[in-house]
């Protein structure tokens, strides 16, 4: 695999991977069940995005009747649009062509969503299957240091009476 070669090669990939949960990824290959990939997500030991199938049970869609839960992109046209539009379509001599358009579906298969909305989903009983791609979020402070200068300045600045300076530090 080529992230192997990377990982003997680049020693920053390999101090990453010893500071995450999948750290012995060059030596043993453990594949996560859905069920265990769900229960991270739940507990918060996993944070990022997930690419599933996803599904609403039948008991449930008479709560969410009104709209579906899942958004998906899908081309529509022809005998897919409701015959509600077509009506709309044909009162102001539309012409219904086929377009890209984002849908309200029951279920949908490999979607990417956060793991803040899957917990939503799964608390409202969806169901998750098919996992095959997790993205794992690292976080991180990248501008801390320069938050930390600016907010530096701007007390000097405030000391010394500079309100102009003061102000400008803090808007950057």
């Amino acid at each position: 695999m080529l992230w192997e070669c990377c990982v003997r090669k680049d020693p920053t990939i390999m101090r990453f991977l010893q500071t995450t949960r999948l750290n012995n990824l060059t030596h043993t290959a453990h594949y996560y069940t859905d069920e265990e990939v769900l229960a991270d997500i739940l507990d918060g030991h996993l944070q990022g995005f997930i690419l599933a199938n996803w599904s609403t049970p039948e008991e449930k869609r008479a709560l969410y009747s009104p709209l579906p839960p899942f958004f998906v992109h899908r081309v529509i046209g022809g005998e897919e649009v409701s015959e509600c539009m077509r009506r709309i379509a044909d009162d102001h001599g539309a012409k219904i062509s086929k377009q890209r358009t984002l849908c309200a579906v029951w279920s949908a298969e490999q979607i990417l969503l956060h793991t803040g909305l899957v917990r939503f989903y799964l608390s409202k009983g969806m169901i998750c299957s098919g996992i095959s791609l997790v993205i794992e979020m690292n976080f991180s402070h990248p501008f801390k240091k320069y938050v930390i200068e600016q907010t530096e300045k701007r007390s000097e600045y405030q000391a010394a009476g500079n309100e102009i300076g003061a102000s400008v530090s803090k808007c950057l």
